[in-house]
């Protein structure tokens, strides 16, 4: 089974009746309580009850989900980021993963199914990707830079027409601001000449600071938000410190992201072997 298959089926099995049950409560209390069936106060209920069993479904329906993707899907550590991409599931360890109901034999059988995965990847040989160089330089994406700074651009003149127009001083000052504070930031970020984000097989460098691959540890690329309001991230430690680094405005996708960064540890560990040998 291929992992966008695997996607599809948890979107069509779990996600889509999500949407039917909070959207169906919903409408149908709305309904019942502006007809009079039912008390008034299920019309404004409705905002908690709909989303409130749809989570409890998803809940149960998700775990049922992953144990069967991760029984028949190959590349769990695919499966899983594509899931997390895609709205499926969370990122492990955070509060809404937590939400997952589960019994007993199911966490333990989730459980082992990951441990075996984590074996088998244990025991094979790393793949090297010759067309990826032993060093990219990622730029800020010049496009979405452009496109943020015109938009800021439009809020400072709509402001400064807001001030002329006394009854909306307040309003006028605030996007004067964002303009010109983020417009400033843009505009900066589009005319640096320093990568902000170097990747290397020696390591990481974020804006001039090195950091070595034998003292990174837990580098991931994630997906944080609800709907369209998801950023990007490039997560890693260095000791105790977590780096947390939005890569929104990068000129490159946060797949494209993930496995120059398995190209880059893998390469790490074939020379670290080497030396021991």
């Amino acid at each position: 089974m291929t992992v966008g298959k695997a996607i599809l089926r948890g979107q069509l099995l779990v996600n889509g009746p999500v949407f039917i049950i909070m959207m169906g409560l919903m409408g149908g209390l709305m309904y019942l309580s502006t007809s009079k069936v039912i008390p008034w106060y299920f019309a404004p209920g409705s905002i908690l009850i709909g989303p409130g069993v749809a989570w409890i479904y998803w809940s149960y329906a998700i775990t049922k989900w992953r144990i069967w993707a991760l029984t028949n899907v190959e590349d769990q550590g695919e499966l899983k980021w594509s899931a997390v991409a895609s709205g499926l599931i969370w990122q492990d360890g955070s509060f809404f993963e937590r939400t997952e109901i589960r019994t007993p034999r199911e966490a333990k059988v989730i459980h082992e199914l990951e441990q075996r995965y984590k074996s088998k990847q244990e025991k094979k040989n790393f793949k090297d990707d010759r067309s990826i160089p032993e060093q990219i330089e990622i730029e800020f994406s010049k496009t979405s830079l452009v496109i943020n700074i015109l938009l800021l651009s439009l809020a400072l003149v709509y402001g400064v027409f807001a001030v002329m127009a006394t009854e909306k001083l307040v309003i006028g000052i605030i996007l004067i601001l964002i303009g010109l504070v983020f417009g400033f930031k843009n505009f900066r970020k589009l005319t640096e000449q320093i990568s902000p984000l170097i990747l290397s097989n020696q390591g990481i460098e974020f804006e001039g600071k090195t950091y070595n691959w034998k003292d990174i540890s837990g580098e991931e690329t994630t997906l944080e938000g609800l709907g369209d309001n998801r950023n990007s991230y490039l997560i890693f430690l260095v000791g105790d410190d977590l780096h947390k680094i939005n890569i929104d405005d990068y000129d490159i996708s946060l797949a494209d992201l993930r496995n120059k960064l398995k190209i880059y540890r893998g390469r790490h560990h074939e020379k670290t072997n080497a030396n021991k040998h």
